[in-house]
Order: structure tokens, then C-alpha cells, then sequence
């Protein structure tokens, strides 16, 4: 059985001897280590990918490894598709991605529901089978929109929630429920162009090159930890609608690269930064 095994701890010497002798003597194989060592937060992360004959044993004898090295650490399947809730309003081109994308198996994800306040996404979403639900989120009660979102992601078990171009700011307490569990994509190159329309933004400022940004979602309107980003060439010949249609490209691309390191457990929160093992 092949398993992924994801930790941190206080930084300090032995640490992947410890845990990879471990593993060999339960005769595990290792097929995959990735580690790094802050020094900013003197904390250890590692990614070790593994074959095992008897995990049970293995994750019994890791609970005395766990006391002296203060780890903290998980067990993953690599074949469990994470269940995702995808939230969008208009544009399409991200969730009509993502949806390609799980399709084909390029995402290790299960979509399981999209929650919209436009109705314009669901014929897409229910051509591919996937439930769809419309809230209208015009009524003036933040608190009763989010509720009826969160009946929704629990109804259908969501562990993972994507904005997929959603244009609604989400409350701190919406947020703090989904902390490290909620990623969005945002049209810009942060931390440049916050806020609503970036492009419009950068095409005032005569930049020569636009981006997106994926990121976790904080109680700071996109300042959240940076997961992925990408960038793409412009020039002065280029007006607004050309910029929206490369950001579009561009921010497709980097949503689905966030959640693909998301979904095989390569992402570890440090702060308020990440650790991306690609």
C-alpha cells in the first residue's frame, strides 16, 4: 500500500534519520523524500511518499517517535480524491477548468458541489453531473448567505472550498471555519492590484506584465498564504479586454496548479507563508 507521510517539528539533527529509519525497519520503501529546514520559523517540513505491507504497525510505532521529536504529522492515501465545494458568480473559465481538469484525472479532487449567486454557471456545472445550487446574495444578511453556504459544504462532506472567481468577501468567521481549507484565485500579481478590478488597475499603470494569484483565504481581504502564482508578458498594445483575456488564461492555470499541490499533500502552511514541495 502506498501511502504519503507529512510532517513538521522543531528544527533539530536526526530528524529525517529518525523518521526514515523508522520506515525501514517496518521494511517500507520509500519512493519519494522532500524536505526543507526555516530558518526564520526553526521548523522542519518533509513529504515522504512510501510503500508499506503493514501501515497500521507503521503508524503505531510513529506515536512514540511523535512525543520525542514534538512532531506533527498525517497519514495520507494518494488515490482518496479530496471532496471539494467549487463557489464562482460569473466568469466561468476557472470553474470550467477545474471541471476538465477532475475529469480527466489531472486533480486528485472530487467536486461535489458548486455553490453560485449567478445562475449562469449551472447548466454548465449540471451537463457534468455535478449538483449546483443558487444563492441569491443580494439580501443584505452576511450571516445567513454564509449559513446556507456551510449547509451546503456539509451536506455534501466538502473538505476542500475553491473560489473560483467568486466575488464576495467572506466574514472572518466563515473564513476561521475554513482556515488552511479554503483557496482562492485572485487577477493579480500580489501583493499588487488588491481589491476589485486589477487589471483596469495595471492597465493605468502601464505594466509590462500581468499574473494571478492563488492563495489561501485569510480574515485579510487577499493577503492569505500565497500557494502559486504566474505571470505573463504584455505591452503598451494591449488594451483592458486584451489583459482579462490573458488573465483569464493565467489565472485557470494557476488555480488548478494550487490545487493539484493541495490535493497530493505537497503544501505546508508556515506562518504566513507556505512550503510547496512540486
Amino acid at each position: 500500500m502506498e501511502s504519503i507521510l507529512i510532517l513538521s517539528c522543531p528544527d533539530q539533527a536526526g530528524i529525517q534519520a529518525k523518521v526514515t529509519n523508522l520506515l525501514y525497519k517496518n521494511n517500507c520503501f520509500i519512493t519519494d523524500v522532500d524536505s526543507f529546514s526555516d530558518g526564520d520559523s526553526k521548523r522542519f517540513f518533509s513529504r515522504i511518499t512510501f510503500q508499506s505491507r503493514n501501515l497500521r504497525k507503521v503508524k503505531s510505532e510513529f506515536i512514540l517517535l511523535k512525543d520525542e521529536l514534538n512532531l506533527t504529522y498525517f497519514f495520507k492515501n494518494p488515490n482518496k480524491k479530496i471532496r471539494v465545494g467549487i463557489l464562482v458568480s460569473k466568469d466561468g473559465h476557472c470553474i470550467n477548468d477545474l471541471i476538465y481538469r477532475s475529469l480527466q484525472r489531472d486533480l486528485n479532487i472530487d467536486i461535489r458541489t458548486v455553490i453560485s449567486n449567478h445562475k449562469v454557471t449551472g447548466n454548465l456545472v449540471r451537463q457534468n453531473k455535478i449538483p449546483f445550487k443558487y444563492i441569491d446574495t443580494n439580501i443584505n444578511n452576511k450571516e445567513i448567505i454564509e449559513n446556507n453556504i456551510n449547509k451546503v459544504l456539509s451536506e455534501h462532506k466538502v473538505e476542500l472550498v475553491i473560489l473560483a472567481r467568486y466575488m464576495q468577501i467572506m466574514s472572518e468567521k466563515f473564513v476561521n471555519k475554513w482556515a488552511g481549507k479554503c483557496i482562492n484565485i485572485h487577477h493579480s500579481f500580489l501583493p499588487s492590484f488588491k481589491g476589485a478590478k486589477p487589471y483596469h488597475q495595471a492597465y493605468s499603470k502601464g505594466v509590462k506584465m500581468i499574473g494571478a494569484t492563488a492563495h489561501y483565504v485569510t480574515k485579510d481581504l487577499d493577503e492569505g498564504q500565497i500557494i502559486e502564482q504566474g505571470i505573463e508578458e504584455i505591452s503598451h498594445k494591449n488594451s483592458v479586454a486584451d489583459l482579462i483575456s490573458k488573465g483569464n488564461d493565467i489565472e485557470s492555470r494557476v488555480l488548478s496548479r494550487a490545487i493539484k499541490y493541495h490535493s497530493e499533500h505537497r503544501v505546508f502552511i508556515n506562518d504566513n507563508k507556505t512550503i510547496v514541495f512540486k
